[in-house]
């Protein structure tokens, strides 16, 4: 009895040591990482909790790495379709990225606290904000990370980016530190920055090779240099979207949408969300839907697919507008009206269900 009383004993004591290294190496590990990231203990907590939202929320991929060495400056500058783009970017890495954003939000009560924590760059929208440029100028060429949005507010319309001011390039110029494109496709966002948050969906962020600056550096002044390094990032944003059409196009000086022009790319916007209730743009098109099609074959797919294929990877893009259903197939798909009549009068039911 005593030799077996004995065994227990050590086996319990075992178990107790086992149990209690358990619990302390997750302790142990998150210290290390912590002194090791050049993030405080509250912006890691706020890492992971963006991270878990992209992840589990957004189902977010990240196709391939930030290419830039540790300690090395730089500027990203990514397409804006939401809110909550910076989150997409900002988990890609361990690093600190600076984004610059709207005075007005690092003013408002509800975002003040959050943006502060980030340690972003307050910019004004409307003309040039001076000091938030070379704010951004002298934290890149110091080592840091800059993140910029040259659209300057949300895209919500069916273009594919918006006129951009060169003050992405201007930055990297100045500081002479390489300049990486990125796209983003499926962020959601539906009129109101906390939207997001309960929209779930399926995004996808690729980074491009590092864009160097030299090659445009005083080629025709300053303000020329800035411009022509501008429209090449553009194109490279346009190309990770399988976008080589695309014509990008600068925006003026003190340039700024009207109240009205905003309410119209919301509405406009959020007749397309009600259309994809009917077409889930996000799983279109599905395998094997390629070539030239008639409306018929576009009939057949208006149900859920179970195939997930990301809009804006595909070489076919599709937008569905219920005013009119009218269908719009960009590249070299063909919408023929070969339906029968009683299949039009049930798509017509349909968006009549939704508007």
């Amino acid at each position: 009895m005593d030799a077996q009383g004995n065994q227990l004993t050590i086996t319990a004591f075992i178990a107790a040591v086992f149990l209690l290294f358990l619990l302390i190496a997750p302790l142990v590990w998150l210290i290390v990482a912590l002194r090791r990231s050049r993030l405080n203990a509250f912006q890691c907590l706020l890492w992971a909790g963006a991270y878990l939202l992209c992840k589990l929320w957004w189902r977010t991929r990240w196709i391939n790495q930030l290419r830039l060495a540790d300690g090395q400056g730089g500027v990203i500058v990514c397409n804006h379709r939401s809110s909550v783009d910076p989150f997409f970017i900002q988990t890609a890495t361990g690093r600190k990225i600076h984004w610059l954003v709207a005075r007005e939000y690092c003013e408002h009560p509800a975002f003040r606290w959050f943006l502060s924590a980030c340690e972003v760059i307050p910019v004004n929208r409307g003309g040039i904000d001076t000091a938030a440029t070379k704010a951004a100028i002298r934290m890149a060429a110091g080592g840091e990370i800059i993140g910029m949005l040259p659209e300057g507010r949300i895209n919500m319309g069916q273009e594919f980016m918006l006129p951009a001011r060169p003050g992405a390039a201007l930055v990297a110029l100045k500081a002479r530190v390489p300049l990486v494109p990125c796209y983003i496709s499926g962020s959601p966002y539906r009129r109101y920055p906390w939207s997001p948050f309960f929209m779930p969906a399926r995004v996808e962020v690729r980074f491009g090779e590092p864009l160097d600056p030299a090659a445009f550096r005083d080629a025709d002044g300053e303000e020329g240099s800035a411009q022509e390094f501008t429209l090449q990032i553009l194109k490279a944003i346009a190309k990770l979207a399988g976008r080589t059409d695309f014509q990008p196009r600068l925006a003026g000086r003190n340039w700024k949408p009207t109240a009205e022009e905003l309410e119209e790319a919301m509405a406009a916007k959020e007749r397309r969300d009600a259309a994809e209730k009917l077409l889930p743009l996000n799983r279109f098109p599905p395998r094997g839907f390629h070539g030239r099609h008639t409306l018929r074959d576009l009939f057949l797919v208006l149900e859920p697919s179970r195939h997930d294929v990301p809009v804006g990877h595909q070489h076919h893009q599709l937008t569905f507008d219920v005013h009119g259903l009218v269908v719009l197939l960009q590249h070299d798909l063909e919408a023929r009206m070969e339906l029968p009549l009683v299949q039009h009068l049930v798509l017509l039911e349909r968006c009549d269900d939704v508007l």
